[in-house]
């Protein structure tokens, strides 16, 4: 199946935020030399799991710019560092936050199940391990893409964040 990319028109069918054209200069450029190996289908198959996990994982500022679309972007609305996002674009930061997490979409699993513990403490014979409690819900968190979604998500960027609306 074909990727389809979400264009700024608020595309129904839209998969990805970023063509494997895109994601190929940009992640050539930043030296992922296991995204150039990868073969077209597979980097199709990471665009669309780094898309869903952006989904997933963040609460974005303002509102979809269109009833119908599929993705959460374009929006409308949203204001970074005083520039006003257009409303009919995907910001070049979701874009690179979407590479960044293709390209590690090849190799881990960007959203795996997780058990509610870890090993506390427990003891067979001479061995003895120790549980506790998952860190960040056990989940693994992107500190760049954290750090490059700031500003388009609310507060506190993936995990956690709440959107609180007055009545």
């Amino acid at each position: 199946m074909a990727l389809t990319p979400e264009d700024g028109t608020g595309r129904p069918d839209a998969d990805s935020y970023v063509a494997v054209a895109l994601a190929d200069q940009y992640l050539a450029a930043m030296g992922a030399s296991a995204w150039v190996a990868a073969s077209v289908p597979a980097r199709e198959v990471a665009l669309r799991k780094a898309t869903a996990y952006v989904e997933a994982a963040y609460t974005w500022r303002g509102e979809r710019s269109f009833g119908g679309q599929a993705l959460s972007w374009p929006r409308s609305g949203v204001c970074r560092d005083g520039v006003v996002v257009a409303p009919n674009a995907v910001p070049v930061q979701v874009q690179r936050a979407v590479c960044e997490l293709a390209a590690k979409a090849l190799t881990v699993d960007l959203m795996p199940d997780v058990a509610p513990e870890v090993v506390t403490e427990e003891t067979v014979g001479p061995i003895s391990t120790s549980y506790g409690q998952a860190r960040n819900g056990g989940l693994t968190r992107f500190s760049l893409v954290d750090s490059m979604l700031r500003g388009l998500t609310l507060a506190g960027g993936a995990g956690g964040s709440v959107r609180v609306v007055r009545a």
